[in-house]
């Protein structure tokens, strides 16, 4: 959070980036999480 809006601010590109790279990997592990605990939740989905 902090990290990020500092670098935001002082235009340390290469920080925001590394700061941009975690945050959207981690939503992507997230949402396979998501995805995978509704299918287990709910056996009628399938996925082809």
């Amino acid at each position: 959070g902090r990290l990020l809006a500092n670098s935001l601010f002082r235009r340390d590109y290469p920080v925001i980036q590394g700061a941009l790279l975690i945050l959207i990997f981690a939503v992507m592990v997230g949402n396979l999480i998501a995805d995978i605990l509704y299918a287990y939740a709910d056996p009628q989905i399938r996925y082809n």
